[in-house]
């Protein structure tokens, strides 16, 4: 189940008795464990019948005792391990507190809801095939475009605060939280629109956003290979030399120019060959937002462009090997080579 679901069997206070809540996004995972604690645990009690436990230090003998306690004066007390290492390469760490919980969970008590927070996303492994019976889980992913677009539209009009499609895609564009190389988080987006907040404008420009939004070294090279997807020379060679400027590593531009290079050749061949999109993206490891992005730049490029951009870019590493030349001018020509 997604969070959807989770916000849906909370509302209508359907829970089982025990929640795995798993995923990348933090934020959303704190927001489910906050709306259990408010449907399920009077405030004021919260001291008796709330406890929340560490799990990269829990004891399986600890947990029992504090699950087995009566709730004091309510129907349910809630217990929490949060920060539980279930992932792939840490659930072993842990196997023998798992076999003890799972057992456990054969007979645990109605009277209490134990939830288990994941650090990242849990591992489907032998643990969550027996558990699933007897819990809930909610995996909890980054959000999508409409569902991004929806979570800002929300929080500006809950301030009466409008904000058009335009600014509101140039929000999202520039926050990077859809770039699948970035790790922003809804924290940091939220961030950012507590400082739009902030200007006390009923109304948001695209000038209020550029002057809000940090200029840093990932939204420019955003930009750049935005500009470069869309052939548009005047923009990429300003972005450049702005990065340039700004003291940024020319080699990591370079390798992320190569990597949209090769992305847009491999969507290019996936439209050809008919790949269904849910497979293409997959395979090179970009989401739904940035897959549609580049596929809207195929327009711009062809096959044979692409090829030889990439052969460029490999004389260009060979050159680099072989005879120390300066490479921010190697770059530069590079780029004015590859847009004519």
């Amino acid at each position: 189940m997604n969070y959807i679901d989770g916000v849906k069997r909370i509302k209508n206070r359907e829970l089982q008795p025990i929640v795995l809540i798993s995923g990348e996004e933090n934020y959303l995972k704190e927001d489910l464990l906050e709306r259990i604690k408010k449907q399920y645990v009077d405030q004021s009690l919260e001291d008796f019948n709330l406890d929340i436990i560490e799990g990269k230090a829990v004891l399986f003998n600890d947990l029992y005792e504090i699950c087995e306690t009566l709730p004091f004066m309510d129907k349910k007390r809630i217990v929490v391990v949060e920060n539980l290492p279930m992932d792939r390469n840490s659930v072993s760490k842990i196997n023998d507190f798992l076999e003890q919980l799972l057992n456990y969970f054969k007979t645990f008590p109605e009277f209490t809801i134990l939830v288990l927070v994941s650090v990242g996303k849990a591992y489907k492994g032998k643990f969550l095939k027996n558990a699933i019976k007897y819990m809930d889980h909610f995996e909890v992913s980054k959000l999508n475009q409409r569902e991004l677009e929806n979570f800002i539209k929300k929080s500006f009009n809950k301030s009466s605060i409008k904000i058009d499609q335009k600014g509101l895609k140039y929000f999202i564009e520039n926050t990077m939280y859809l770039e699948s190389e970035m790790k922003v988080t809804l924290y940091d987006v939220e961030n950012e629109i507590i400082k739009l907040k902030n200007l006390n404008k009923s109304e948001l420009t695209l000038l209020d956003i550029d002057q809000v939004l940090i200029s840093s070294f990932e939204s420019n090279i955003f930009r750049l290979t935005d500009a470069i997807g869309e052939k548009k020379r005047k923009n990429v060679l300003e972005t450049y030399f702005r990065l340039m400027k700004s003291n940024s590593d020319p080699f990591h531009v370079f390798y992320m120019i190569i990597r949209q290079l090769r992305n847009l050749l491999y969507i290019k061949w996936a439209a050809l060959n008919r790949i269904p999109l849910g497979e293409a993206k997959k395979s090179i490891g970009i989401s739904e937002y940035e897959y549609k992005k580049l596929q809207g730049y195929l327009k711009n490029w062809s096959v044979d462009a692409l090829q030889r951009g990439l052969h460029t870019a490999y004389e260009i590493e060979v050159q680099l090997k072989s005879t120390g030349a300066d490479s921010e001018e190697l770059f530069k020509n590079f780029i004015v080579k590859i847009l004519l």
